[in-house]
């Protein structure tokens, strides 16, 4: 029995080691902001990014795209920040994001804030650099020239425990600006200064570049450029185009940004019963298992519709008729 016992204890211990290990991976700035290091990109794996990567990964992008070959390797950095959810009363909360700083030794850069696109898992994210070609690709396509590249996960993404908060306003312009400010804080204990700051983004991430660049201006603090692409600055109308006037162009996984739009919609802004009232019933568990991460993109799309639908006699209901927008 008391073999047993020191067993047990001596278990309990070793998982307790290897909890204070992970966490002391860490290092605190201060009681709300800690970093963790991650790794280094030499040159070279820059430049693989940048070249037989890029072809591997984009190989479906329409016209042939070169860039720039990276100047500096570029260390990593995991941040996690607290910060609160304006929808839900300001309810504090935990996030995560990525800080890639140029390895040359300067002691002062100019910053580009990128916000990510749509992607359809938890960890495909800036943090997770690993698992996100594009975060690699505006890594080296910034920071390996010269540039600190601040990127925020978003609420429900990365480390955060919260639901998903795909294309939610106040939410999205929240956790980019206090990464911000956590990357800030991070890099001032590094002794690193700041110069001119740039926004970046493209599809969801250019919409959450608008709504962050705003944030920005009402505090009056100055953004140099932002450069965006793709940009879906009326959700509202993005989606009725998608029901209203299907393309056989439009990408296959509008259905998943849809899916997720109306249930980041109904949990961030308490809106109970939203995704059964928009999804049909022989879709809504595929909808709400792929949103809560259950299920992966690859096995929703066998069971969801090629584009979003419109429910019958849906325009004789709200007196619409079908129109591209």
């Amino acid at each position: 029995m008391k073999k047993k016992i020191s067993i047990v204890v001596c278990l309990y211990i070793c998982f307790s080691l290897l909890l204070f290990a992970s966490a002391s991976n860490y290092t605190m700035v201060n009681s709300g902001v800690s970093y963790q290091y991650i790794g280094t990109y030499s040159i070279k794996q820059l430049n693989e990014i940048l070249t037989t990567q890029l072809s591997s990964d984009f190989i479906a992008r329409p016209t042939p795209v070169k860039f720039e070959l990276a100047q500096n390797s570029v260390k990593l950095y995991r941040v996690k920040y607290h910060s609160i959810i304006p929808e839900q009363n300001n309810k504090p909360t935990v996030a995560s994001g990525l800080i890639a700083i140029p390895n040359t030794g300067k002691k002062s850069y100019p910053v580009v804030s990128y916000q990510h696109g749509t992607v359809f898992t938890k960890y495909e994210v800036p943090s997770n650099i690993e698992d996100s070609m594009e975060t690699k690709l505006e890594v080296a396509n910034f920071a390996g020239n010269g540039y600190i590249l601040v990127a925020a996960d978003y609420f429900g993404k990365g480390i955060s425990s919260e639901p998903d908060s795909y294309m939610v306003k106040e939410s999205t312009a929240q956790a980019c600006f206090d990464m911000l400010k956590a990357s800030q804080e991070v890099l001032n204990s590094m002794g690193i200064s700041q110069t001119q700051l740039f926004l970046s983004g493209w599809s969801q991430g250019s919409w959450c570049t608008n709504v962050f660049r705003k944030r920005l201006e009402t505090l009056s603090i100055p953004v140099t450029a932002a450069g965006m692409a793709a940009t879906p600055n009326d959700p509202y109308l993005v989606m009725l185009r998608w029901i209203d006037n299907p393309s056989d162009s439009d990408a296959q996984w509008t259905v998943g940004c849809a899916a997720l739009f109306v249930e980041s919609y109904e949990h961030n802004y308490d809106l109970p019963g939203l995704t059964k009232e928009a999804v049909k019933p022989e879709y809504y568990q595929t909808v709400s298992d792929f949103y809560s991460n259950k299920v992966t993109w690859a096995q929703a799309s066998k069971i969801l519709p090629q584009h979003p639908e419109s429910p019958r006699n849906y325009n004789e209901e709200i007196g619409l008729t079908p129109k591209a927008v």
